[in-house]
């Protein structure tokens, strides 16, 4: 099975796509829900939105989607990756997330840096 078939056969509600009008696919979300005790807690394994449809608050809707489901499943918080070299992206997070943000660089040795929202 495909990674992202895994995904949605395993964590359907972490699985969303936003279309425009046609079926035209804007971007999309997915994740999973993993830890245990404390722990508990959603993951964004990826987020993508088109390039025509961003600085269109998108990007957030889908990650507040995510997190809404988080808490429905009683996680702790919400967590994802990114690489501490991907400026754009550290931008948007940091636009996105309301409540607190934990960066912490050199994660792994690739230097990934983790976000806690």
């Amino acid at each position: 099975m495909s990674f992202y078939m895994t995904y949605l056969a395993r964590w359907p509600d972490y699985f969303h796509v936003a279309e425009a009008p046609g079926n035209k696919v804007m971007g999309y979300i997915m994740g999973k829900v993993e830890g245990q005790g404390e722990s508990w807690h959603g993951h964004v394994t990826a987020v993508t939105v088109a390039t025509e449809f961003r600085r269109q608050q998108l990007a957030k809707k889908l990650m507040n989607l995510l997190e809404d489901i988080s808490d429905k499943i009683k996680g702790y918080f919400v967590d994802l990756f990114v690489r501490a070299s991907n400026t754009p992206a550290i931008k948007m997070y940091e636009k996105v997330i309301v409540s607190s943000l934990l960066m912490i660089f050199d994660y792994v040795s690739t230097c990934n840096s983790i976000f806690l929202w």
